[in-house]
């Protein structure tokens, strides 16, 4: 028994998700708790189930000791999730801690204990979650050091709107403020650019004819653009600070940014295809629709931090409100 539990340590250590999930459930599972994990990239992802809400600290601070005393290389940071037993859309709570990979940070020993190395003390038997009051306050969470935007790294954010948007909340977390700004707003630019080279092709031949006939032009198509983009950044704004989310500007003109980064790709290209492939342009434009929403629930939830279980209303909410700010903003251009 001996033999397997060290085994099933030694797993764990090495980045074994069964094998973790496996440990923590040892002291759960008395508790009617059963825990899974799976883990990506460098990010530990545990679901709690239970029959009956538990409460929420007392098992973070544990799973904080717990997983600190592991001392696995593999995992960075860790989201739990706590969900109704056999329900899988109804979340309790949720949240997400990093892990200390230091000595220093691991759970000092009971008063008059004797002082052992760092590895054994790493490997001694989980503590239970009744162990952890209530009321104790939860350490600091470090923030990773975050960077200024260069071509590399903008080129790594480029990639995740198209290829792996759930990365955009890593990503988010390496670029500091003045990153965030600048990404969103050459998102932006590009979006604005795209429509204002393209509205004389593709889905976009309308407002050529309306320009023929002398009631947009050049300028409009690129102030209807710009007013767009805006708008975006207003209604995550609105959004943001209706439903507590956290953050500041420069993290809704990132959300404005990836929300729109997909539309102008749908439209550089709907523009090389041509109305003579109007089925392929009907496909394109409803992958980019899809693609607009996934980016606006991944900036709501991940981004600007509203609880996952208002962001599809936050959505349908910020939907609303640019379109709203976007003629409101283009009838006080016409006026004036």
């Amino acid at each position: 028994m001996a033999r397997q539990s060290s085994t099933l340590l030694k797993r764990a250590k090495d980045g074994d998700a069964a094998a973790i999930a496996s440990l923590i459930n040892r002291s759960l599972n008395p508790k009617g708790i059963q825990a899974t994990a799976t883990i990506t990239s460098t990010q530990l992802n545990l679901t709690l189930r239970a029959a009956t809400p538990f409460n929420q600290g007392s098992a973070v601070s544990w799973l904080k000791r717990a997983i600190a005393n592991l001392d696995c290389p593999f995992i960075d940071t860790v989201q739990v999730s706590a969900q109704a037993e056999d329900t899988g859309d109804l979340f309790f709570w949720q949240e997400n801690f990093f892990i200390h990979n230091s000595p220093s940070h691991y759970p000092t020993d009971p008063p008059n204990s004797e002082a052992k190395p760092p590895p054994e003390r790493r490997q001694k038997p989980p503590e239970t979650v009744d162990s952890v009051p209530p009321s104790q306050p939860k350490p600091p969470q470090p923030r990773p050091r975050q960077k200024e935007l260069d071509m590399e790294l903008f080129l790594e954010g480029l990639k995740l709107c198209f290829l792996n948007p759930f990365g955009l909340e890593e990503f988010n977390q390496k670029i500091n403020r003045k990153a965030a700004l600048k990404m969103g707003c050459i998102l932006g630019g590009i979006y604005v650019i795209a429509v204002f080279l393209s509205y004389k092709q593709s889905v976009l031949n309308m407002y050529a004819q309306l320009a023929s006939a002398g009631r947009i032009n050049n300028f409009s198509i690129f102030i209807t653009a710009v007013i767009t983009f805006l708008s975006f950044i207003v209604a995550s704004a609105a959004v943001r600070l209706l439903f507590k989310g956290e953050g500041n500007l420069d993290r809704d003109v990132l959300v404005a940014g990836i929300a729109l980064i997909v539309p102008a790709a749908f439209i550089i290209l709907s523009t090389f295809l041509g109305v003579g492939n109007i089925e392929i342009i009907l496909m394109l434009a409803i992958i980019s629709l899809t693609y607009t929403i996934l980016m606006l629930h991944i900036g709501c939830n991940k981004i600007s931090q509203i609880p996952l279980r208002f962001s599809p209303l936050a959505v349908a909410v910020l939907l609303i409100l640019s379109f709203w700010f976007t003629k409101i903003m283009l009838t006080i251009a016409v006026m004036t």
